[in-house]
């Protein structure tokens, strides 16, 4: 019986990654928009960051661009990647001054250049 739940885990894994190489490399945007979105939610930043970024360009001036740049930005603080995270918070508040998701944005925004800046502790002892 433990074999074949194995086994059911090991198909779904699988398909889930078929699924996402197919969407990856057809043209279908509103497919990518959708599995990104997905993926974000199911918290699998790596995957939904890869997709945000072949998207982002082609939602600019669109209603959706506020919330792809959003997700966008998110995904590379989420995955550790603070300079890229800062740098797209910083076009997101540039490019949608009046979003709903602004404050937010600021906070994350600056916690990723937090996370970036020399630990305090680290240069204390060096000096010390």
């Amino acid at each position: 019986m433990r074999q074949f739940f194995v086994l059911g885990v090991l198909l779904v894994v699988f398909q889930s990654c078929s699924e996402y190489q197919k969407v990856l490399k057809k043209d279908d945007v509103k497919a990518k928009y959708d599995m990104a979105e997905k993926l974000y939610n199911e918290e699998d930043y790596k995957r939904a960051n890869r997709l945000f970024e072949q998207i982002a360009p082609k939602y600019v001036g669109k209603p959706q661009g506020e919330r792809v740049m959003f997700f966008l930005a998110d995904s590379y603080f989420e995955r550790g990647d603070y300079n890229m995270a800062g740098y797209q918070f910083e076009r997101f508040i540039k490019s949608y001054p009046k979003s709903d998701k602004l404050a937010e944005a600021s906070f994350i925004g600056a916690k990723s250049y937090y996370e970036l800046s020399p630990r305090y502790s680290l240069d204390r002892d060096r000096h010390g």
